[in-house]
């Protein structure tokens, strides 16, 4: 028995009929019953994959993981294939049996309740790239060898990528410096002297990084010294930057009797302030018409405009001041030193060493024990290793013991 409207579910693909009949109260049968023929024909699902490595993608396991969905997904069961493979069931998510390097297609097919199958299933080709590249040197000092320059450079790429690799980049690094992107030749500059190494790796696009390669080398760059006699100081002297020299990495301009007292470009300092010679001799702040000028916003004093403008020590033969200066770079540099003198004296002198206490001395002659003469140093200097000192004493020698003799400090510039 039946009523109308009479709902029908769970019909299997394919052909069906639907009859209906009546049957009156006096139970007479309708011997001609309606019939209607009809065909159900369920769409199958639609495949598609949500996540795992994308489409065109270079990967560095052997072991990917895969996953997917079906619209509709009621019911639905799946079929992965890798490779062209065959169908087997599977599901989300479905991780790769393990591949060798190469390119491989991932499939999958969504099945519905029916039996439908996905005519088009989803697809995703990937490269399996499971080894990082080799790098090789192609030029550059040998491992073990020594260069007598502060800059060289290596030649570098790599060797035996398997045809279908993922693309490459390099990387360098300088002794203890962090790895960073390159390209070859890499060129290397200012080396301090001593031991260097210099390595390369390669990584390729699937993440794999190569086995480093590297050249250890020696940088014995020789020792520069040079101490030109002096020139006469100018009255105005800019601390802050030379015609020749270019803009000053450092300068000090004294200002007062004690070492602190002074006016310093800012930033790292490489000129040590002064120490005296003779430890029990006084030092003095002079005034005069020396003007030395500045620039650095966050220097004291003002520029061109007459100030006190040195220190001096004075009434004992060895009487004078020494200033250090760091000396790693391994460029050679330039230290400008104003300085002046009064006494009468042939034995006065500008000393230059490195902390192996190897000299270079530059005489200087005093006639008078009134008249005050200035001069300009300029030094030239370049250490044999990186950990040495530049040492500068300026004194005035045995010879004149007049109370108005002077050693005379203004200033210095390192460029």
């Amino acid at each position: 028995a039946c009523t109308s409207p009479k709902s029908l579910s769970s019909l299997a693909d394919g052909a069906h009929a639907f009859r209906v009949r009546s049957i009156d109260r006096a139970g007479n049968v309708d011997q001609s019953e309606a019939v209607r023929n009809f065909t159900v024909a369920i769409p199958a699902p639609d495949t598609s994959i949500t996540g795992g490595p994308a489409a065109g993608a270079y990967v560095n396991t052997a072991t990917p993981t895969f996953t997917f969905d079906a619209t509709p997904a009621a019911g639905a069961t799946f079929e992965c294939s890798i490779a062209g493979g065959a169908w087997s069931a599977c599901n989300s998510p479905w991780t790769v049996p393990a591949q060798t390097a190469g390119s491989r297609q991932f499939q999958v097919r969504a099945k519905g309740p029916s039996g439908a199958v996905d005519p088009s299933p989803a697809s995703r080709t990937v490269t399996f790239d499971l080894s990082g590249p080799t790098s090789a040197f192609t030029s550059g000092p040998s491992a073990g060898s020594t260069i007598t320059t502060a800059s060289t450079s290596f030649g570098f790429g790599v060797t035996g990528e398997a045809a279908g690799a993922a693309p490459t980049s390099l990387e360098c690094k300088l002794d203890t410096a962090a790895w960073a992107a390159c390209t070859s030749p890499k060129a290397l500059s200012d080396l301090p002297n001593g031991s260097h190494t210099f390595a390369v790796q390669g990584r390729d696009a699937a993440g794999n990084v190569g086995t480093a390669i590297s050249r250890t080398f020696t940088v014995a760059q020789p020792k520069v010294l040079t101490v030109p006699a002096p020139v006469a100081s100018p009255t105005t002297a800019s601390l802050t930057s030379d015609a020749t020299l270019g803009t000053a990495k450092d300068w000090i301009h004294w200002t007062g009797n004690t070492p602190a007292s002074l006016d310093r470009k800012s930033g790292t300092p490489l000129i040590s302030t002064w120490s005296k010679l003779i430890s029990t001799q006084p030092v003095t702040g002079i005034t005069g018409t020396t003007t030395f000028s500045w620039t650095d916003a966050a220097a004291g004093g003002s520029a061109g405009s007459p100030s006190t403008t040195g220190v001096y020590t004075g009434s004992a033969n060895g009487r004078g001041f020494r200033l250090t200066v760091p000396a790693t770079s391994p460029q050679t540099r330039t230290l400008k030193l104003w300085v002046g003198l009064r006494g009468a004296s042939t034995t006065d002198a500008l000393k230059a060493s490195f902390t192996d206490n190897v000299a270079t001395s530059v005489q200087v002659s005093s006639t008078s024990n009134t008249t005050t003469i200035n001069r300009v140093f300029t030094i030239s200097y370049r250490p044999s290793k990186a950990t040495d000192t530049l040492t500068v004493d300026w004194y005035q020698g045995g010879g004149s013991t007049n109370s108005n003799s002077r050693a005379i400090l203004y200033a210095a510039a390192v460029y």
